[in-house]
């Protein structure tokens, strides 16, 4: 099935014997393994609840632990019908497991972290049985020091649980496709294994996976003009067995209150993405790729490089099933006019493994970096790097103090990958994306891991628990005009948010309350309770960036009690 299993030029000797014997058995995989430790699990504790998305999943999953209801999704008293319940029923679980407070984050994350490693291993082992040992490695590694797969890795959403049970489906759907093209049977066991993740995929984020291994295999199908490869799918009991995975959901969907849950979903979350830019969140048609050098950097250097490296070979199955896996879905994604960067994220492990593929031909591969464009295209990708190397120095000058040497660290990383652009077309393939997954690793890991944590001025709510904690009020926390829900999710499900009226109201009812109050609302709050007789205390102030709408907030807590007393 590999496409090439031989040394490459400049890879004799001892350095080519050590190479080989890294390659082979579960070396790979342990390396990886190692290396996702070192990139995915510092940053889960001490990055802040991120708003709004993050702090909205692990909200809902509290509240399934303090309740003890396992069947509705809510964000205090709201039913939330954006996403299946997958991923709440993973976050519960591993909060269980670890036995941590229900307002610490990390353990919610834990999941995240976990089917990211999944998706690397699964790579490597799909670019192994694709193209050969060497061709997995490199995938892997590319999978795992994106900036999107380590993003991800650390947040508390669908999308890391996505990428892992899209990347299972479509290397199941890969080993029937070959055996197909081959005239060898499929193994059932890889035609069940496609089923049960195309399943869970679903469980975790509804239709997105269709939206990859439908137009994958629909590609197939008319590449090869015959429907082969869905006789082997064996869709009349693969398609009952994906069914077997969602249906403890759909029980519960039969209970009260969750009845129009399907409906819901479809008319609040899928319609809005399909007519329009949904919390805006519009772009154009394009925009993912215009975006590619940012998201997929710094492996976006050699990916345009890589393409063109395996395009003679693109009839052969192989290469024929990764471009299905990353075109169709990639242009459908684009169609979408709700855009968001981590949409194409289970697409990435298929450039990454026609990567692992181009790594074998030296010669076009040099030659490709060489030619006009190849050179054209490492300039803008040099000047892509520098201005990132600008943005991590303004953004921590913004949003943090203290963090001058970090951000001229992860800034001096960008400059050299800069630098490396401009050399790179007389490396090996191999030295090229060793350096690459280095430089990667580095970057990303000093930004999410390192910098991200510190940039205070973007964390308000965690300062703010800190403010609140130390004011041991002895009623109700209302919020005006800091509404995020990472807020909720640390100052508990009961806290109230409302307008400075209404506050003023609550704070009036209920001895002891603590209202926080952004400053434009401050002289209001204040008019409406002098107005009842009561006075105010003014107490801490917490300011920073509210990053989830654009706007600086300044919090100010805010106690009350009767004028004679």
């Amino acid at each position: 099935m590999p496409l090439v299993k031989r040394a490459l030029p400049g890879e004799e000797g001892t350095f080519g014997r050590l190479l080989r014997a890294a390659e082979r058995g579960y070396v790979p995989y342990l390396v990886l393994t190692v290396l996702c430790l070192l990139l995915f699990v510092p940053g889960l504790d001490s990055l802040a609840p991120t708003d709004r998305d993050e702090a909205r999943f692990m909200q809902a999953s509290k509240q399934m632990l303090e309740s003890g209801d396992y069947v509705h999704i809510k964000v205090q008293d709201a039913p939330r019908t954006k996403k299946p319940i997958g991923i709440h029923w993973l976050q519960v679980a591993s909060v269980k497991a670890f036995g941590q407070p229900l307002n610490t984050a990390w353990p919610y994350r834990v999941p995240s972290a976990l089917m990211a490693w999944l998706a690397v291993l699964l790579t490597c082992g799909a670019g192994r049985a694709l193209f050969g040992e060497r061709a997995g490695f490199v995938a892997g590694l590319m999978t795992a020091t994106l900036p999107l797969t380590l993003v991800e890795a650390h947040l508390a959403k669908t999308d890391a649980a996505l990428l892992g049970f899209t990347t299972l489906a479509m290397l199941g759907l890969a080993r029937v496709y070959v055996a197909v093209a081959e005239n060898n049977k499929a193994d059932t066991r890889w035609v069940a294994a496609f089923w049960l993740a195309t399943g869970a995929a679903i469980l975790i984020k509804g239709p997105a996976v269709l939206v990859v291994v439908g137009a994958a295999g629909t590609t197939l199908c008319a590449a090869d003009r015959n429907l082969a490869l869905v006789r082997a799918l064996k869709p009349w009991w693969g398609i009952p067995l994906s069914g077997l995975v969602l249906l403890p959901w759909l029980f519960t969907l039969i209970e009260p209150g969750n009845g129009n849950f399907l409906m819901n979903a479809i008319r609040e979350d899928v319609l809005p993405k399909l007519a329009g830019g949904q919390e805006s969140h519009g772009a154009l048609p394009g925009t993912h790729m215009a975006l590619m050098p940012a998201t997929a950097w710094p492996w976006s250097l050699v990916i345009p490089i890589a393409l063109i490296a395996v395009w003679p070979a693109r009839n052969t199955p192989a290469i024929r099933f990764c471009l299905a896996w990353l075109v169709p879905a990639w242009l459908a994604f684009e169609a979408i006019p709700t855009k968001l960067p981590h949409y194409v994220l289970p697409l990435l492990p298929a450039a990454a493994l026609l990567l692992g593929a181009a790594v074998q031909d030296s010669r076009r591969w040099q030659g490709a970096l060489r030619r006009p464009f190849g050179m054209a295209w490492r300039v803008l990708w040099a000047l892509v790097s520098l201005v990132l190397a600008a943005g991590v120095i303004w953004a921590a000058q913004t949003y943090s103090d203290g963090l001058g040497t970090l951000a001229i660290l992860a800034a001096a990383i960008a400059a050299i990958a800069a630098l490396f652009a401009v050399t790179v077309g007389g490396l090996l393939p191999l030295a090229t994306c060793g350096t690459l997954g280095l430089i990667g690793a580095a970057f990303s890991g000093v930004l999410v891991d390192m910098i991200a944590p510190r940039a205070d001025k973007l964390w308000v709510a965690p300062r703010l628990a800190v403010e609140v904690a130390r004011a041991k009020p002895t009623g109700p926390v209302v919020l005006v005009g800091f509404h995020e829900p990472s807020a909720i999710f640390l100052l508990g499900t009961k806290t109230r948010i409302s307008d400075s009226a209404g506050a003023a109201g609550i704070a009036m009812a209920n001895p002891g309350t603590l209202a926080a109050v952004d400053a434009p609302d401050v002289e209001a709050f204040r008019q409406s309770v002098t107005e009842n007789g009561y006075t105010m205390t003014t107490g801490a102030v917490v300011a920073g960036f509210n990053y989830a709408n654009g706007t600086n907030v300044a919090l100010t807590l805010l106690t009350i009690k009767k004028a004679d007393e």
